[in-house]
């Protein structure tokens, strides 16, 4: 599950705070120790104002001294500040205990926060339980973020009884917000979000709701200008590229758009990036069921190594249950023919449990075996020999495996495929031959 911050409601917190008070009166004020006054200074200085450069130093200094007041949006600031280390050292633990002061005097995206901190375990032991409870705290204040993770915590199962149906109420919910994670999660299961009615209103955005924005870590991106405009005129092409530009700026979601826009146009190169996304995990958590998904999409969409992912994840069984022939039957569509044979190995292994471990045997010992008549050791040692590229070698044994007559079906299926495959392989070879002349 993601966490963003808000990106909608970037530096609104230090604007309704700070209000139109000059540095100098504010800092008098924050010198004189007036709370909000200095949480409003240490805001400038964390989000950089005019006459006041941004300063990681000076932002948590004066937050933690609006913090040490009692001050319930600065502690929760501080919390955020602790939790990435901003202006001091990472501290998990300091992040949870200030998260929970200013939740508990109802700053509600420290509600949020602090369901977080539960969920991933993150300053306090993991208890998924105790973060529903503060997760829909922050929703009954209308808090997308909440609402999306209250899906998550629905669908997944986590903290409470998995319900399917409260999960897509809740993703609808956080949707009709504009919460992107809830949208893409929606299309993810295949629904049409298209249909989604936003709300006549935006929630209105209170101090206490809008969190601080990972503004240091982050920089504004800079994309090409050229390609921009013609991804806002619709070039799917464009669209990945700007995709790819925002992504390797660090910039997830702007990424996120521009590849759904061009996948949208059946652009299969990046319904596949935002599938690979998902099964890597690292900044977008890992989301098996969501990448194969996209895979799929990639691979209706002729992006052959779509077919290649998801012949990953059925080999590993990652979103989908574990299924080696369906694995061998998607890296086959995909033209990976070794892929295919290997898998194909691992499938005749399972059909066959009762039976040696074929797939731990040397060469040799599957031609001693292949020469006693043995026809699933004749069809591993074609299997073995198809990926080692020996064609002549791999016939030879496969079809030894096809006129073996103790050979059984699965068996002498899958020597059939690739004796076959190896047959259109010589004749394209010879094709090619014809065509340059070399014959």
């Amino acid at each position: 599950m993601k966490r963003l911050w808000f990106l909608a409601t970037l530096l609104l917190c230090g604007m309704m705070t700070a209000r139109a008070q000059s540095s100098d009166d504010l800092e008098l004020q924050a010198r004189n120790g007036v709370p909000e006054a200095q949480f409003a200074l240490g805001e400038k200085y964390r989000n950089g104002s005019k006459g006041i450069p941004k300063d990681h130093a000076k932002a948590f200094y004066w937050i933690r001294k609006a913090a040490d007041q009692g001050y319930a949006l600065a502690q929760a600031t501080l919390g955020y500040l602790y939790q990435n280390g901003y202006g001091t050292d990472k501290d998990p633990e300091k992040a949870f205990y200030l998260y929970q002061l200013s939740a508990e005097k109802g700053v509600t995206w420290a509600q949020n926060a602090l369901g977080d901190c539960y969920y991933f375990g993150e300053g306090v032991t993991q208890d998924f339980k105790t973060a529903v409870e503060w997760y829909r705290k922050a929703a009954e204040r209308n808090l997308p973020d909440a609402y999306y993770n209250l899906g998550w915590c629905y669908e997944k199962g986590k903290g409470l009884e998995p319900d399917q149906k409260l999960a897509l109420l809740y993703y609808r919910k956080a949707a009709s917000l504009k919460q992107m994670q809830a949208t893409t999660r929606l299309s993810e299961l295949g629904f049409d979000t298209t249909q989604i009615k936003e709300q006549a209103r935006e929630p209105e955005m209170t101090p206490d709701m809008v969190a601080p924005v990972d503004i240091y870590s982050v920089p504004e991106a800079h994309v090409n200008e050229s390609t921009l405009a013609n991804a806002e005129a619709g070039n799917m092409i464009s669209q990945y590229v700007v995709g790819e530009q925002y992504f390797q700026q660090g910039h997830e979601p702007e990424a996120f758009h521009w590849w759904r826009e061009s996948s949208e146009q059946g652009y299969g190169k990046a319904s596949l990036k935002i599938g690979m996304c998902f099964y890597q995990g690292g900044v977008i958590p890992h989301d098996y069921p969501a990448a194969v998904f996209w895979f799929t999409k990639a691979a209706e969409q002729g992006e052959k190594e779509g077919y290649f992912m998801l012949g990953q994840c059925h080999e590993r069984g990652n979103g989908v249950p574990q299924e080696f022939r369906k694995a061998a039957e998607c890296y086959d569509k995909g033209g990976y023919s070794n892929d295919a044979a290997r898998c194909t190995r691992k499938w005749l292994q399972q059909t066959h449990a009762d039976r040696d471990d074929y797939l731990a045997m040397s060469v040799g010992q599957l031609e001693r075996l292949a020469g006693e008549e043995d026809p699933l050791a004749q069809c591993h040692l074609g299997l073995v020999n198809f990926t080692e590229n020996n064609r002549d070698e791999a016939m030879k044994w496969l079809k030894a495996c096809l006129n073996n007559s103790k050979a059984d079906s699965n068996t002498k299926d899958a020597a059939r495929k690739f004796a076959d495959l190896i047959d259109a392989i010589n004749e394209d070879e010879m094709l090619l031959y014809q065509i340059w002349g070399l014959f």
